[in-house]
């Protein structure tokens, strides 16, 4: 009985909000790091653009579409 208490107190919520916030800043931060090395690592804007894409669709959405104008 003490497991279910434990799981219902507002501690046990409180925590479980704050490990995923700090789980949730953990990937952004991650995000911008991989994304800020995918930026610095080519000069060509077609391939940097296209790996930028292929890490923000996991992170930002569900598809990212990039038009290039020339």
């Amino acid at each position: 009985m003490e497991g279910l208490w434990l799981e219902n107190s507002p501690l046990f919520e409180k925590l479980h909000v704050e490990v995923e916030e700090r789980r949730r800043a953990e990937r952004a931060v991650r995000f911008l790091a991989e994304s800020s090395m995918a930026v610095a690592e080519s000069l060509d804007y077609e391939t940097t653009l296209s790996r930028v894409a292929r890490l923000a669709v996991p992170f930002l959405a569900d598809c990212c579409m990039v038009l290039v104008l020339d």
